[in-house]
């Protein structure tokens, strides 16, 4: 998906707010019942959200088979189903017995229902051309028909560091490694390229001998990877100044960033132990205080321990991908 679950309407509808509160009109059982219904499609945005971005990250980085990536896409649906027959319910009841946050709860009705939609279009963009030669009994492989109908579909690279890495491996595995005729690959680089990469390479000539030339100018600007580094550093900060993070929905996006892009440093050769003096504190100060110190009391051993495999940063990640 383009946008990621950090483009969350900022007002917050009444489902977090404190139940007793929820609804001023109608009777105390009605406005009950109404609280009821909203904790249990609360319960249901939660994880759906949370497999979303495991799907939108699969995706992403190929690192999923299609089986995997479709028993995720099926939960997902079948969550959203649910989360629409809830909204069905809710939405009269919202309008009578709380109209003033009826606005409010639409906007969220509206933004989870985007989200499904976007995933759903990444989902079978990629994996649609497997289904349909699966059902018609093609003689190609279902892994064959994937890469022969990715490399059309390829993601656009306009110059971010912490994204060249994962553009790379697509293009070299659907496009540079295979056996196509050096003015094609040329043809499907430029496609691929927008912005500043593509400046880089519009002086060259278009032609054969070009090509390795054009890769060689890519990936010697782009492909530092300690800009890449400073990049997903940069990202992490940016979570330093997060909030209400005791709100699950806030609590998920904010997990999954910091995941992310931590593992994305790992990737890069960095160490939890590394990275735990410096990201850990900055982590910790966002956190809820009820949450900070059930983390340092529960944890408060593991952390005593010199060991590298128990470093703060990794333990802190394994405590909040628990919550």
């Amino acid at each position: 998906m383009a946008d990621d679950l950090t483009n969350a309407p900022a007002a917050e509808t009444s489902e977090t707010c404190d139940p007793q509160r929820v609804g001023t009109r109608g009777t105390a059982a009605e406005r009950d019942e109404m609280n009821a219904q909203l904790m249990i499609r609360r319960t249901l945005r939660t994880p759906f959200t949370k497999k979303t971005k495991e799907l939108e990250e699969a995706l992403r980085y190929e690192t999923s088979s299609y089986s995997d990536c479709s028993r995720l896409w099926k939960t997902i649906e079948h969550t959203y189903q649910e989360m629409e027959r809830w909204n069905s319910l809710l939405t009269p009841t919202i309008l009578r017995l709380s109209p003033d946050q009826y606005e409010k709860t639409m906007e969220r009705v509206f933004f989870y229902e985007d989200e499904f939609f976007k995933i759903r279009e990444a989902f079978e963009s990629i994996f649609h051309p497997v289904a349909q030669a699966s059902s018609v009994g093609s003689a190609s492989s279902p892994t064959t028909s994937l890469a022969l109908n990715r490399k059309y579909r390829l993601p656009k690279f306009a110059g971010d560091f912490k994204k060249f890495r994962e553009w790379w491996q697509l293009f070299d595995v659907h496009v540079h490694r295979k056996p196509l005729d050096p003015v094609e690959k040329f043809t499907l680089l430029k496609e691929a390229l927008v912005g500043l990469p593509a400046a880089e390479i519009a002086h060259l000539e278009f032609n054969a001998d070009q090509y390795p030339v054009a890769i060689g100018i890519i990936e010697k600007r782009f492909g530092s990877q300690r800009e890449a580094e400073k990049e997903h550093v940069f990202e992490i900060q940016k979570l330093y100044n997060w909030r209400d993070l005791h709100q699950n929905d806030k609590l998920s996006r904010f997990v999954s960033s910091l995941s992310q892009n931590v593992k994305a440093l790992i990737s890069l050769g960095l160490s939890y132990e590394s990275l735990s003096v410096t990201i850990a504190p900055g982590i910790l100060t966002c956190l809820p205080s009820t949450m900070r110190e059930d983390f340092t009391r529960t944890h408060f051993e593991k952390l005593q321990l010199n060991d590298v495999s128990n470093s703060e940063l990794e333990t802190l990640l394994e405590y909040l991908e628990k919550e």
